[in-house]
Order: structure tokens, then sequence, then C-alpha cells
């Protein structure tokens, strides 16, 4: 699958950060100088830069080299330019599953969750990293998203999200179906969930 993720990142090329991180960072509000952000499944690095930009200190995750190569180059710029100091920026190349997060008062995952090659592990990892009053910011694959069955990607049923939300704040859950073409132009039909969520403040 590491084969297929530049031209993926190619084709995203120059877009703006997902909506999701606007509506999450509206949740948390301005950071302070000591808040973590986590990028689970960083991609290109749009939003880990957007994160670091807004004054989070940011660890940018991803199984690919190139999402790593990429979001590091994003996040060295910002340094270059003297808007982020080097020590609050770090990408890591990592399974989703395994890596070891901080403590952090945003976790953010879109779209790459149902690659992780252990997505219970991952979730719960997520999870675990939220401090209190911490937001969860997550898109995910529905159980009728074409790519069910699919060798690498785990898509879930609303009773198995919401069990997987069970103990968390929902502010958000928004499911959607609709037929359009991937970055790729390839034929899809899309099941998917988006998710803010809140770990109680005690």
């Amino acid at each position: 699958m590491d084969d297929a993720w530049p031209a993926y990142y190619d084709a995203l090329a120059g877009r703006e950060p997902r909506p999701l991180l606007a509506r999450a960072m509206t949740v948390t509000g301005p950071p302070s100088a000591d808040d973590h952000a986590v990028d689970l499944g960083c991609g290109d690095g749009t939003e880990a830069a957007a994160l670091a930009a807004a004054g989070w200190r940011v660890l940018a995750v991803d199984g690919s080299a190139d999402g790593v190569r990429r979001t590091r180059a994003l996040l060295e710029a910002l340094v270059a330019e003297g808007r982020v100091e080097p020590h609050r920026v770090e990408a890591r190349r990592a399974e989703l599953s395994a890596v070891d997060l901080p403590a952090s008062r945003l976790v953010l995952s879109c779209f790459a969750l149902p690659f992780a090659d252990d997505l219970a592990a991952a979730w719960a990892g997520a999870r675990g990293a939220l401090v209190p009053g911490g937001v969860l910011a997550v898109t995910i694959f529905g159980d009728r998203d074409d790519w069910t069955g699919e060798p690498g990607v785990t898509t879930v049923t609303r009773a198995q999200l919401e069990e997987m939300l069970d103990g968390l704040e929902v502010l958000e859950l928004d499911e959607a179906e609709e037929d359009r073409p991937t970055a790729l132009g390839v034929a899809k039909h899309w099941h998917t969930y988006e998710v803010l969520a809140l770990r109680p403040p005690r």
C-alpha cells in the first residue's frame, strides 16, 4: 500500500486543511504553550502544519515514508520562516497501533485509522492520549463503504463506533454516504463517519 501513497498525495497537492480540524480547534480554543496535538496518520502534512502554525506542539505520525517526508518538509518550512520553534514539531514514521503518544489536548485522524494494522489498538492509543477535556477528531469508514473487506482496510458499523466512543462526550457524529471518485479518479461509494468527541474533564 505504501507505493500508492505518493500518487495520492500528489493529487491532493495544495489543498486546504480539512474542515474537521477547524471545528476541533473551535472546541479546544487556542492552545497554551505546552498543549500537545497529535495528527495520527498525517498523510501529506497539511493538518500537522496548520496545527503547528496555530501554536500547538505537534506530533505527526504516519506509516508512509513519503507522507512523513512531506510532513517534515512542511514543518521544516515553518521553522525556517521563524513561525515555529524546532523542538515543538516532530514527524515520525510508525504504525498507528504501536506509537507512543504524548498526553494531548487534541488527537486528529482524518481517513487514516481504517488503514491501521490494528484498528482497536490504534483507537485505544488515541483515546488513551487524551488529557481530561481533550478532543478526539476522527473520520473513519463505515461498513457500507466500497473498501469494506479490502486487504488492509478496517471499516465499522455505527453500533461498533458508538461502542468505541463509550465514555466520551460525543459532540458530533455525522454519517454520510455518497458516490464520488477518489482523489485518483476511481469511482467509489463512500460511507464515512465524522466524529468530534470530548474526554470528560473529570
